[in-house]
């Protein structure tokens, strides 16, 4: 049996994306036949993979990953691992060599391409990488190159949403279920008073022109910008989106466990603006219960291409903008800009975009959907997972 480690970790720095790419590969390699097993330097991933995946907690420093070798060496080759997943900014050229030097072979995840690293494969499933120029970055000795949107890690919810749905906001289905197929029930809201709220988090709407009635944001899992009070209350003073006031029109924040919900949003929430989607399993049904979506261009964006639900990125992090760009040069998804550069601006962007689908008809909404569903086919988990178990 393939025996392979993963290391990655999970907190309210390390965006929860990292967590959850590695479960999706992880349950690649299940179908695999592999044993898995997460390695951290914390138990932060624990409430993510207990009860599914084994796992090693080295109770060590992650920022400073190279420190955590000989403890992280004596454990591979006491299990009999000689295959390792690394996802972590954190890992550094000169840790990925002592790994593959002790016979350790490793796939890195390199999202950002600022550094040479002796990896035995480099996956980048960024739309933009094979044209980044890995060869000539390389000087010619690179590793095995995973490059582009094949390799894209989706969960399969997002495969099934998208086979069993023309578009976004249409469904054949008369009920909704979850990733275990039972009746979405497991919203977790922060005001469990709010049953208007609870209701409609998982309608399905048809497209109206001059109507959007269900809006659905993601500011990272921990949300360490504040961003979900600034896009809210942006939203709730656009008069002509018309969500002050409405009974009817519901804005889905999904937030991940190290998400902590301020007085305001708290507020949002008990008024019935907004429904608090933290933690939860069933992600693709609550995006493909939304109209348009404002997202960062991460791991998100793939996602809600796959179920094909118009969108609108912006970004506050480094390693997210050449996602964005790329989207929006190609014509798919709109960059409103990077909210560390001028907030304001990027929020009027999205307004504008919000705007913009409103006066969409369903076909033009159908159009735009079915053209983001083309992108992903949902076998680049499975593409990751073979590399793997053949290294």
């Amino acid at each position: 049996m393939n025996k392979i480690a993963i290391r990655v970790d999970a907190n309210e720095i390390v965006a929860t994306g990292h967590i959850m790419r590695c479960r999706t590969i992880a349950h690649s390699l299940l179908q695999l036949e592999c044993f898995v097993v997460f390695v951290s330097a914390d138990d932060n991933i624990v409430p993510y993979i207990k009860d599914e995946f084994e796992y090693q907690i080295l109770e060590t420093n992650w920022r400073n990953m190279e420190q955590e070798i000989i403890t992280l060496l004596d454990f591979l080759h006491e299990e009999g691992i000689n295959r390792m997943l690394v996802d972590s900014y954190y890992a550094t050229p000169e840790y990925i060599r002592m790994l593959e030097s002790n016979g350790i072979r490793t796939m890195y995840i390199d999202d950002m391409q600022k550094e040479k690293y002796p990896a035995s494969v480099l996956l980048n499933y960024s739309p933009g990488a094979p044209g980044l120029g890995y060869e000539e970055f390389y000087e010619g000795e690179a590793p095995k190159l995973l490059l582009g949107t094949k390799y894209i890690p989706i969960r399969e919810q997002f495969v099934r949403q998208s086979r069993k749905s023309e578009g976004t906001g249409i469904t054949g289905d008369s009920q909704r279920y979850g990733t275990d197929g039972e009746i979405l029930q497991n919203i977790d809201l922060v005001a469990s008073e709010n049953a208007q709220a609870f209701e409609g988090a998982h309608r399905t709407y048809g497209y109206n022109k001059g109507e959007i009635k269900n809006i659905f944001l993601t500011t990272g899992g921990a949300d360490t910008m504040g961003l979900s009070e600034v896009i809210v209350s942006a939203i709730l003073r656009d008069k002509e989106l018309g969500f002050l006031g409405s009974r009817d029109k519901k804005i889905h924040l999904l937030a991940g466990r190290f998400y902590r919900v301020t007085e305001k949003i708290q507020q949002f929430i008990e008024d019935g603006y907004v429904v608090l989607h933290q933690n939860v399993s069933n992600v693709a049904d609550i995006m493909s219960s939304c109209d348009v979506a404002i997202t960062p261009a991460g791991t998100t964006l793939y996602e809600l291409c796959a179920v094909g639900v118009l969108s609108v990125s912006y970004v506050f992090a480094e390693n997210q903008e050449p996602d964005a760009l790329f989207f929006a040069n190609e014509g798919y998804i709109p960059y409103a800009g990077d909210f560390r550069d001028d907030a304001n601006e990027t929020l009027t962007a999205i307004l504008r975009y919000l705007e913009e689908v409103l006066s969409m008809d369903t076909s033009q909404r159908l159009e735009i959907s079915g053209k983001l569903k083309k992108l992903i086919d949902g076998q680049g988990a499975d593409r990751i997972a073979e590399v793997l178990t053949e290294m």
